[in-house]
């Protein structure tokens, strides 16, 4: 499963895709929109992301299962 993280400022963005780096595979990271695509979160992760300003959500877009 793949997630979007969207970061509330520039500072959150770079301190999220910081502490995300290495730890979690990212597929995008748009400085510009402060949008990164993300593969599976563990649920630490999740919670770090919420509490440096970030919001998850699932990306469907990429989901095989929902794909015909």
């Amino acid at each position: 499963m793949r997630y979007k993280v969207k970061a509330k400022d520039d500072f959150a963005y770079r301190d999220i895709l910081s502490a995300l780096e290495g730890r979690v595979p990212i597929f995008v990271a748009s400085e510009k929109r402060r949008l990164l695509s993300t593969g599976d979160l563990p649920d630490d992760c999740r919670q770090e992301i919420v509490s440096r300003g970030g919001q998850v959500s699932p990306d469907f877009q990429y989901d095989p299962e929902l794909k015909s």
